[in-house]
């Protein structure tokens, strides 16, 4: 999956690079073993690797794909770090070592995303309580 996202260009790639972060969406979401699989198979630093993006503007065509495409990458994102799921602490501690936390501030807090982008990552409630839960050591 990751590396048809890679041919396709990452988050700047189209509609294909989107059906693929649905379809790992689809695959993880409320499956603790499919996620575990994910975590161990070292896919997490790959799933990084779509956050570290040029942060520079794109034609206004592109813009609204790429954005769409961030936030589906963080919605996958998202799926690991439910409050009290099963398996929540050692997600957030491979997604804290493969800098997904501080990519994730990168984008909440710059200007190069539009506001919805930067809205899933301050205001997600999920995603809020991450970065709290990994802030406080818990």
């Amino acid at each position: 999956m990751f590396s048809i996202i890679e041919l396709e260009g990452g988050v700047d790639g189209g509609i294909i690079v989107q059906d693929c972060l649905q379809l790992l969406n689809n695959l993880l979401s409320f499956n603790v073993s499919n996620q575990s699989y994910f975590r161990e198979m070292g896919c997490v630093p790959r799933l990084a690797k779509l956050f570290q993006f040029a942060q520079e503007a794109v034609p206004s065509y592109a813009k609204e794909q790429r954005d769409t495409n961030i936030e589906y990458a963080m919605r996958v994102c998202r799926l690991f770090v439910v409050p009290g799921g099963l398996g929540a602490a050692a997600n957030q501690n491979a997604f804290f070592s493969a800098g997904i936390l501080h990519l994730m501030l990168v984008i909440a807090f710059s200007g190069f995303s539009d506001f919805p982008v930067r809205a899933e990552v301050r205001f997600s409630p999920h995603v809020s309580d991450w970065f709290w839960g990994l802030l406080m050591g818990e």
